[in-house]
């Protein structure tokens, strides 16, 4: 054990705080697992005592095996995947190409299914452990599932550099298929089971969920959730399989054009499977106001919905090609042309028309292409008539960190975490609407009064749907002249947005997607400068953190010189011009303190002071505050700001 940082003070002044760092390194051949930890500092007043957890981890996924989660049909009594005498088929398996050793890929990344025996340790169980995994990408995959319920729990992941992240994890139970759990998709079902016994007719299913993974940084290690079914406490989730790789998506902005249904055979619904995952099958299907519903039928030839686009899987051109969502990237196998004459929707790459398939009209028949024919009922399509606005997409950021989600028609317009989800993907169109998930942002029944709510409803022109962003940061409904508001006032997930008398309040701050650059404005030791703790405060800290994705970090380049972030601006605080004046968040006015210019040099210059962005220390731990100081051109002065 040894102190990274100085362990010892002379004095800490009242009110402030010290901060050791130590590397704490394991014995050599200590055994995988926890190891409890604590830690003691002595002061004149007296001592205080912390714990802490080392994690040694397992060597390899392998090496971490404590479950039996497969057996051979013929000899099933190993079988203790759910804790009793359960497991899956190694015959049932392998039947879905899932024998053991076999690399299998899902969802763009690739995994390897247990390399050992039919009755052998084959799966972690979810007990917090740490086992050691190495790569880089954009994406964490795990396979396996929940039993005795679903699984939901909270890990870490270890990068190489000594940063962590925590990631959430969610399986279903291994016997519901149909409830897939949010964030989760759907690996493969089998049609049995084993217990103790020998075969069981009892359909089951496996899982995959993906977590993002820290731009730039190498995986050294991942920390499993712990999870206990409470009535046995037995472990909840079980992993067979981790992988890393994946690139970066994020969801495309809705297109110019018309938005509504596509209507077929039997007056159904082009609609999808499940959530809008990437190779979610494409379906027929009673016609509701769901999102799933709501395709762009967009100039570039896109079929839009959600983020995603309308494709055929993996490229194919063959009749009976199945189609699915995918990430949107501008190739012929995503472009449809409309052959209104014929009511057919053809695929440019392949030539083939948009079919239901079999002419099913059944909820949930999926679509196929085939090779066009006049006499195919299930080739004539509907599809949206009229046109839509086009503008710059993006989250709206607002009260303490928080993004604005859409629901379904008719839901309240909320706060939540922000994330890369389609119901947080905001496009500000040029008719002054704000739209997600092809629906628009509108005050409910054309209301006018204080905390009448805001709710997602189909886009119609009414004035009731038009917004203003001002240069304050509120955002004006045109009808009502009030401002768009969270309830409260609170932050809290959940919370439902109206509209109220503007006064610019905290809760009144949005920032909203907009042409100018926006992303991170990375420095010192590569971290990114952060509103402290997500606030909307007026006098929050500006400071350095580990760069990630979050609405904290996420700056626009405005046109008058300001940097803003929460819908508010970085400000010199009291408009100062001294050596050491801090740098914090406040309501953008127009002052001077708020101006900043970008210099060939990679300084960036208060305009008011003519002094330049600083990390204090000079720093770049985690929480160093900034400020302003002569310009010098040194490594804390120096900033990358958005292209």
């Amino acid at each position: 054990m040894q102190a990274t940082t100085p362990a010892t003070f002379t004095s800490v002044a009242a009110g402030t705080t010290v901060t050791t760092t130590w590397r704490v390194t394991a014995p050599s051949g200590a055994a995988p697992g926890n190891i409890p930890l604590s830690a003691t500092a002595t002061h004149t007043a007296g001592s205080y005592t912390a714990a802490a957890t080392l994690r040694v981890p397992f060597a390899s996924q392998k090496a971490a095996y404590t479950n039996v989660g497969v057996t051979d049909d013929g000899n099933t009594k190993p079988g203790k995947y759910d804790g009793g005498g359960f497991s899956f088929s190694a015959q049932a398996l392998a039947a879905e190409g899932l024998a053991p050793g076999t690399s299998f890929t899902h969802a763009g990344l690739t995994y390897q299914w247990p390399d050992v025996p039919a009755g052998s340790p084959d799966a972690l169980d979810t007990r917090g452990q740490a086992v050691a995994l190495s790569g880089s990408g954009s994406e964490l995959g795990f396979v396996g599932s929940g039993t005795s319920g679903p699984h939901q729990g909270v890990g870490t992941i270890v990068y190489t550099d000594g940063t962590t992240q925590q990631y959430g994890l969610s399986f279903s139970d291994w016997w519901d298929g149909t409830n897939v759990a949010q964030g989760s998709d759907l690996l493969s079902s089998f049609p049995y089971i084993n217990n103790s016994e020998g075969r069981q007719n009892q359909k089951v299913s496996l899982f995959t969920t993906k977590v993002p993974l820290a731009a730039g940084k190498t995986v050294q290690a991942v920390v499993l959730p712990a999870s206990e079914d409470p009535s046995t406490g037995a472990p909840q989730g079980h992993v067979f399989a981790m992988a890393i790789g994946g690139t970066v998506h994020t969801p495309a902005p809705q297109p110019d054009g018309p938005v509504g249904h596509i209507t077929g055979i039997g007056s159904k619904c082009v609609d999808l499977a499940a959530g809008p995952a990437a190779g979610v099958q494409v379906v027929l299907r009673s016609c509701n106001q769901n999102a799933s519903q709501q395709w762009a039928l967009g100039a570039d030839k896109s079929l839009w919905n959600q983020g995603k686009c309308m494709t055929t899987e993996n490229g194919g051109t063959g009749n009976g090609t199945r189609v699915v969502l995918d990430y949107c990237d501008g190739s012929k196998e995503q472009q449809w042309s409309v052959d209104s004459s014929n009511g057919y929707l053809v695929n440019a790459k392949s030539g083939y028309c948009l079919e239901d398939a079999d002419g099913s009209t059944a909820d949930g028949n999926p679509l196929i292409i085939w090779a066009c024919n006049p006499g195919d009922v299930g080739q004539k399509w509907q599809v949206p008539a009229g046109t839509s606005a086009a503008g710059p997409s993006g989250r709206i950021a607002g009260y303490n960190g928080k993004c604005v989600e859409a629901g379904a028609e008719g839901a309240a317009v909320q706060l939540n975490t922000c994330g890369s989800a389609a119901s947080q993907s905001w496009t500000a169109a040029s008719d002054g609407t704000l739209r997600a998930q092809g629906k628009c942002m509108t005050v409910a029944g054309g209301g006018t009064g204080d905390g009448t709510a805001v709710q997602l409803a189909t886009c119609s022109g009414a004035a009731s749907q038009k917004w203003q962003a001002q240069a304050n940061g509120t955002l004006v409904g045109t009808q009502s002249g009030k401002c768009l508001d969270a309830t409260g006032p609170s932050s809290a997930n959940g919370t439902k947005l109206q509209i109220w008398a503007c006064a610019a309040s905290d809760n009144q701050i949005w920032g909203v997607p907009s042409s100018r650059p926006a992303g991170v404005v990375s420095g010192y030791g590569g971290k990114c400068a952060e509103v402290a703790g997500s606030a909307s405060a007026n006098g929050t800290a500006v400071q350095l953190n580990v760069c990630g994705t979050g609405s904290a970090q996420s700056w626009t380049v405005a046109s008058d010189g300001t940097l803003r972030a929460l819908g508010k601006c970085m400000t010199v605080a009291g408009s100062g011009t001294a050596n050491g004046t801090a740098v914090q968040l406040a309501t953008c006015s127009g002052a001077a303190g708020q101006k900043w210019q970008a210099q060939a040099n990679g300084t960036l210059v208060a305009t008011q002071s003519g002094k330049c962005l600083d990390a204090t220390g000079p720093s770049s731990a985690n929480g160093t505050k900034l400020q302003i100081w002569t310009c010098a051109a040194s490594d804390n002065q120096l900033w990358k700001l958005p292209a």
